[in-house]
């Protein structure tokens, strides 16, 4: 599977049904604006959207919303992984990086960091 995001603020999963050839197999419609950055989590854990809405969603691997995280006060610009504190760390033009735990028993996130020092947008 591919996941990709897209200004229309849409997210698209899509599955690969022969050689170069990809089909949309869901459409994700929870985005207030447009979709920026997009990640594949490690394991069974799915991915991650980042939003110009400022919000993180988590997904699970078929596209339902496990949950939306909250906490940057810009537009979302980039997600990565950590896989030595596991846990997903994200990027804002709010000039900060955060850093989150993503607990798939209690379907829920939790900023534990917040790592300031930049003027403008921040990459991970």
């Amino acid at each position: 599977r591919i996941v990709s995001g897209s200004r229309d603020r849409f997210a698209k999963l899509l599955r690969e049904q022969g050689p170069n050839v990809w089909n949309e197999e869901r459409t994700l419609f929870e985005h207030e604006h447009w979709v920026s950055a997009v990640l594949a989590l490690p394991g069974d854990r799915g991915f991650a959207t980042g939003s110009q809405d400022k919000k993180i969603r988590w997904y699970a691997s078929d596209g339902s919303l496990i949950t939306s995280l909250s906490g940057h006060e810009g537009p979302v610009s980039s997600l990565a992984w950590d896989a030595k504190l596991d846990q997903l760390v994200s990027g804002s033009w709010d000039g900060t990086a955060k850093t989150w735990t993503l607990d798939g028993d209690t379907r829920s996130g939790a900023c534990t960091s917040t790592l300031p020092g930049h003027e403008n947008g921040v990459c991970v």
